[in-house]
């Protein structure tokens, strides 16, 4: 009886302390419910450091309620694991999971007025974080039903299912200013600018981004950029080709394993140009009778998250088998002097340009066109606007947009190579003296470094 009164005591004593960390505001997430009523109450209670990765991402805003970015577990204020994070970040919570974007946006409308420009938040069951620069519209979100910054976060977040998203809205004008905040955050790995800053000529707005890009790099900062997607431009006589300390990727087609025609900058590295990537559908229209989530999206600024991708999952490897549980530290990424370890943003760097592969021109493939497995298919078909467009579609479905890699310099169009996750594996074990560094071939490296010298004049005479 004497037992039965001492437990009966204790539970009385515990339910006021449950109380102050549980109300009855749930936020209520899809299938998952949780509460928070202030920083403290938002924290769980394993508040240990761990490895991970975080991915800053400058572009139009996302699209938090996405499926993709969905992460049940990610209840943890990500100060308690991610070094340098400020403590006094709010969450955005009680949002409307499921269901229709624009629907959600309407329900939670309160939600976002009440959100301030330039300033962080964090996003509970995600692995969102977002700040946002513009001074129109909802903070963070894309309101116009711009997929752009949905799409290119939705591939990291596909690819590197552990890596923290940190989207940066941004605009032209409003670039130099976030790109600057960025590259001061120690706590973020890499960043990636889904603009075409290296095309500063004119713009006085950007006439700073060359040196912030470089401070970043200096920092101990990758940054990777998109090579751009016009064709026309001779890159060893203009500034496209990217200044030389930021990663510069251009695309390939890797269903058809050739080069598209639509990139000629010269790359450090390329990727997927093509991706099934999370799409926001516009606003309902009178011929929009479906409401899909994903569709096939092509670009450099496609290829470069999966090359981020392949960086991310590179940094957060290395971090896991070391246990390393900081960011960039005097200006590695990794920095164990303990141990003798130091791994730094061009050591990595070096190692993929390495690792990167190179096709041949037997494995071109022409005519595997992926954009005919796309639903958005079905939305396209039902705009009768749009029918008489339909043959270069068909055209598209016999011939390519591609060209075959030459077998003898594939360096001439793939720079160091093709970059994607398979890579990841290889390069972490040479970065970490398990497996010796495989040979380029000699032109590859010799006019790999002739372009990089050439980059390296356009920029120091652009000052």
């Amino acid at each position: 009886m004497a037992k039965k009164i001492t437990i009966f005591v204790a539970i009385l004593l515990v339910l006021p302390s449950l109380s102050m960390v549980y109300d009855t505001k749930n936020v209520t997430n899809g299938e998952y419910e949780c509460s928070f009523t202030d920083k403290e109450q938002s924290r769980c209670a394993n508040s240990a450091l761990k490895p991970h990765v975080v991915v800053a991402i400058i572009d139009s805003g996302i699209n938090v309620y996405h499926e993709v970015f969905r992460r049940p577990n990610m209840t943890q204020h990500p100060s308690e694991y991610i070094e340098g994070f400020p403590e006094d970040v709010p969450p955005v919570t009680n949002l409307t999971f499921g269901g229709y974007y624009w629907t959600n946006i309407k329900k939670d409308e309160k939600i976002w007025e009440s959100l301030s420009t330039k300033k962080l938040y964090w996003f509970p069951y995600t692995n969102i974080i977002g700040i946002s620069f513009e001074e129109e519209g909802y903070p963070i979100l894309p309101e116009t039903g711009g997929w752009h910054g949905t799409s290119t976060s939705s591939i990291i977040s596909m690819k590197c299912h552990e890596a923290i998203i940190l989207m940066i809205e941004s605009d032209a004008y409003t670039l130099e200013e976030a790109f600057s905040w960025a590259v001061e955050q120690s706590w973020i790995d890499i960043i990636l600018p889904e603009f075409a800053t290296w095309e500063i000529d004119g713009r006085e707005e950007w006439s700073k981004i060359p040196e912030i890009s470089k401070r970043g790099v200096e920092n101990g900062k990758i940054i990777i950029a998109p090579a751009g997607n016009r064709p026309w431009h001779i890159s060893l006589l203009s500034n496209v080709c990217g200044m030389p300390w930021v990663i510069n990727v251009g695309g390939v087609e890797s269903y058809s394993h050739g080069a598209t025609i639509f990139v000629s900058k010269l790359p450090d590295y390329v990727s997927n140009y093509t991706e099934y990537v999370a799409f926001i559908p516009p606003p309902p229209n009178p011929y929009d009778i479906f409401n899909f989530s994903y569709r096939y999206g092509s670009g450099t600024s496609i290829s470069t998250p999966v090359v981020v991708s392949a960086f991310a999952s590179i940094i957060l490897k290395l971090r896991q088998e070391l246990n390393y549980t900081h960011g960039v530290v005097d200006k590695a990424l990794i920095n164990i002097p303990e141990r003798g370890i130091r791994i730094t943003n061009w050591d990595i760097r070096n190692v993929v340009n390495h690792t990167a592969i190179y096709w041949r021109m037997r494995e071109w493939r022409p005519g595997h066109w992926p954009y005919w497995k796309d639903p958005c298919w079905l939305s396209f078909l039902t705009n009768p606007l749009l029918w008489p467009f339909c043959w270069i579609f068909l055209e598209l479905r016999v011939l390519t947009t591609t060209r075959p890699i030459s077998s003898f310099a594939p360096w001439l169009q793939m720079g160091w190579g093709f970059v994607n996750e398979s890579i990841v594996d290889d390069t972490v074990d040479i970065l970490l003296s398990r497996k010796e560094m495989p040979e380029k071939p000699e032109g590859a490296v010799k006019y790999m470094e002739w372009i990089y010298h050439i980059r390296q004049k356009i920029w120091e005479e652009a000052k």
